[in-house]
């Protein structure tokens, strides 16, 4: 498991992730790695569960992707009908190596239409969430309360400014990643990548660590 996060703004949405690989088994940290990946220019997508096992992934859903201008909401589409596949490729390979079955949970950001979307999918539960405006959050993570955690540092960063009401993504993330890493640390530690998609902006991809401070680059309007 790892901990990945997601928020929508005024003018887009991102996603983000630790880079910690670990064993689930012997609970010992086991490399590190990038979980969250652009498709097209308006969605991004972050991946926890499975670690490496899982990644081709990424390859399937950038195929059924490519050529095609999708939005947000039918990435997830994809996301959730290729992340079935591979949890169920996954759970069979476990099974014959006598280990737990786990889970795949993405979460999927962007534009879709005009507004800003979240999506989460936890895929062994069949549960799916999505979420659309400005000022939305999802998280999943190490414990039971990461999301509402994730809510609540949210909160308690916001700015109100006569431009709207303020985040830092900065602060947030590595306050989120932070307490996250507190409890496992085997499994989740810095840096975070996250990444963002912007209505008419490239999309952009940042690192942060326990020590990145608050920059204008890293600023978004919730409200």
């Amino acid at each position: 498991m790892t901990v990945i996060f997601g928020l929508t703004f005024i003018t887009g949405g991102l996603v983000g992730a630790d880079t910690r690989r670990h064993n689930s088994l012997t609970r010992s940290a086991a490399g590190s790695g990038c979980k969250v990946r652009s498709f097209g220019n308006r969605a991004v997508v972050a991946k926890a569960g499975y670690g490496p096992s899982a990644d081709h992934v990424w390859e399937r859903i950038a195929e059924k992707v490519r050529g095609r201008d999708l939005d947000a909401s039918e990435v997830a589409d994809i996301v959730e009908e290729e992340g079935r596949a591979v949890l169920k490729e996954c759970r069979a390979k476990g099974l014959a190596e006598g280990t737990a079955p786990g889970d795949l949970q993405f979460l999927i950001s962007g534009i879709s239409g005009d507004e800003p979307t979240i999506h989460g999918i936890q895929i062994g539960d069949m549960q799916r969430e999505d979420a659309a405006g400005p000022g939305k959050v999802i998280a999943f993570g190490m414990r039971d309360e990461t999301q509402a955690r994730a809510v609540d540092l949210l909160e308690c960063g916001l700015q109100k400014t006569s431009d709207g009401v303020l985040a830092s993504v900065w602060n947030w993330t590595r306050d989120l990643v932070e307490e996250e890493r507190k409890g496992a640390p085997y499994a989740v530690d810095f840096p975070a990548d996250v990444i963002f998609v912007r209505v008419g902006q490239t999309i952009e991809q940042f690192a942060v660590t326990s020590e990145t401070m608050s920059n204008p680059r890293g600023i978004v309007r919730v409200i």
